[in-house]
């Protein structure tokens, strides 16, 4: 969806980061919130208004919150490849919403 630069920079920092995890062992670094509506939702915002990754990447790079209502928290994971994230992080019973910009057919 967008250019080579975009597309290279972008990806190339999801690749590393899933790479140290799942090679070296070094656990993504979520933010941990409480289950509380008005703070994800200004997270939503201030990532819908600032994120480059998610404007650039569109359908590809995504944020990633992972809620447990049973602890009343929540998993906040920035800037994570689709793929991996339906893959891989959607495996367990969490409910996960997932943030993405999508811009239609061009």
């Amino acid at each position: 969806m967008s250019g080579f630069i975009h597309g290279f920079r972008y990806n190339t920092r999801v690749l590393c980061n899933y790479l140290l995890e799942k090679k070296f062992g070094v656990p993504l670094s979520p933010v941990a919130l409480i289950v509380n509506a008005d703070v994800i939702a200004n997270l939503v915002i201030r990532q819908i208004n600032q994120s480059d990754g998610l404007f650039l990447q569109p359908g590809m790079i995504v944020d990633l919150f992972s809620v447990d209502f049973g602890s009343n928290t929540t998993q906040y994971f920035k800037e994570l490849s689709f793929p991996i994230v339906f893959n891989e992080h959607m495996r367990n019973e969490t409910h996960h919403y997932v943030l993405s910009m999508e811009y239609g057919q061009f």
